[in-house]
């Protein structure tokens, strides 16, 4: 899978995330691995050229943040 394609994927993967009713600790994580995702995507379509898949960070682990 080319690098591009995996980050449009994980990128769906973590749609959620940003929903206003998930309640997640670490939201800003999720938001700044996003950043990233897209940054990877726009300089694929910009100059054609896809990125070694190092270039993907590695995904935060949900920390839930339950009501008390």
């Amino acid at each position: 899978m080319k690098t591009v394609e995996k980050a449009k994927v994980l990128l769906i993967e973590t749609d959620y995330t940003q929903l206003p009713d998930v309640n997640l600790q670490n939201k800003s994580d999720f938001t700044t691995y996003r950043y990233i995702l897209r940054g990877i995507i726009q300089s694929y379509q910009a100059n054609g050229q896809d990125m070694d898949e190092s270039n993907i960070p590695v995904q935060p682990e949900p920390v839930w943040a339950f009501p008390e």
